[in-house]
């Protein structure tokens, strides 16, 4: 960048015509080192719900948001790091880690692991990915009864089984069931327990 800069005023010549001299990428030229502070800080906070607060399931909502760069191949680097260091957190606490991460705008009808906006290593380091989303309608025609979504398990190293899973959604609670059933949405979490709901089930018993 220095010597970027040290040709264009000597020779007063525009950055473009500089970079291609010395040959590199005005990208190159402009880029300012990123802080990693952003990304310790979220696994700084995970480590210290799951040792304050025996947090045993993370969610985090979502990848690009938080993880944000305009440098598209350092960007690839961060995610990798990132979602190694998630995975290390996991297998070291015993604790279940959910990345949310959306996929890349296709046509397709089918999803691949390789889907997933961003570099390849988010679902390679992952030992389990799942797909949530609408069935198509060629899955629809096949099905004895059709649901709202499906819940598809596109990689399992644990157990090594993958399938889909049938699911409904209620719009008017967001809750999403494997049962149709108005019932089936029926049930509360922790935070509801001070909440009247006389006649629901504990989610542990669904």
């Amino acid at each position: 960048r220095v010597a970027c800069e040290r040709i264009q005023k000597d020779f007063h010549i525009s950055e473009r015509r500089a970079c291609r001299l010395i040959g590199i990428s005005r990208s190159t030229k402009r880029y300012e080192p990123r802080d990693n502070s952003e990304e310790e800080k979220i696994t700084e906070t995970i480590q210290n719900a799951i040792a304050q607060y025996g947090c045993n399931v993370i969610v985090i909502d979502n990848l690009m948001t938080a993880l944000a760069d305009d440098l598209a191949s350092d960007l690839y680097r961060q995610q990798t790091q990132f979602v190694r260091t998630l995975a290390k957190i996991a297998k070291r606490d015993n604790v279940i880690i959910i990345l949310i991460a959306h996929p890349r705008k296709r046509s397709a009808d089918t999803f691949e692991n390789d889907d997933v906006a961003g570099t390849a290593n988010i679902t390679n380091l992952a030992d389990v990915v799942l797909q949530y989303s609408r069935p198509k309608n060629k899955e629809l025609e096949t099905m004895p009864e059709p649901c709202d979504r499906l819940l598809r398990v596109t990689k399992n190293r644990m157990f090594g089984k993958t399938d889909s899973i049938r699911l409904w959604f209620d719009e008017a609670s967001k809750r999403i069931s494997r049962s149709s059933s108005p019932s089936g949405f029926r049930w509360r979490i922790g935070w509801e327990k001070l909440v009247s709901t006389e006649g629901w089930e504990e989610a542990d018993d669904l």
